[in-house]
């Protein structure tokens, strides 16, 4: 998979090996890297083109080590949403994330829906993890509506669809 910004000032592709972890890799049109996500899947930039959103898989080890354990869905390894500022090469990373949409038009922000935690410590290996500040009860699925620029952020529980 391989897409270019609206502007052309971007470019992203991802490698994804038959067996293992791949990665998205973000360049500029005469190839200049700008940075890479690790088991990136499902990228976006946005309309403004400041940000690229991804869902980061889980590492495919700790995937496979469950799978062969027959463990439940709820005990299985989760994803986490990547924000990746495309001028600054900062990337955020939120755990326990199901899924994520862009607006289509307007830029500068992103709706993401959490998984719920049921278990006291997080399955999810990744470094610099930044955890949102959940309102809602243990075990319920959160709306998160983020500005991007800003950070802030306000959430909606019980929210399957959106």
């Amino acid at each position: 998979m391989s897409a270019i910004s609206k502007d052309g000032r971007f470019v992203y592709y991802i490698v994804n090996p038959q067996e293992g972890d791949g990665y998205l890799t973000i360049t500029t049109p005469d190839n200049r890297t700008v940075g890479r996500i690790a088991r990136a899947a499902n990228p976006t930039i946005t309309a403004d083109r400041k940000f690229l959103i991804a869902l980061i898989k889980p590492l495919y080890s700790q995937t496979r080590a469950a799978k062969i354990k027959k463990k439940k869905p709820e005990e299985m390894p989760k994803d986490s949403l990547a924000i990746f500022t495309l001028e600054t090469a900062e990337l955020l990373k939120i755990p326990r994330v199901r899924s994520f949409k862009t607006p289509a038009k307007a830029g500068g922000h992103v709706a993401y829906l959490s998984e719920p935690d049921l278990t006291s410590r997080d399955t999810l290996a990744t470094d610099s993890v930044k955890s949102p500040k959940t309102r809602g009860k243990k075990g319920e699925v959160a709306l998160h509506v983020r500005e991007l620029s800003s950070g802030e952020e306000f959430e909606v529980t019980r929210v399957d669809n959106y």
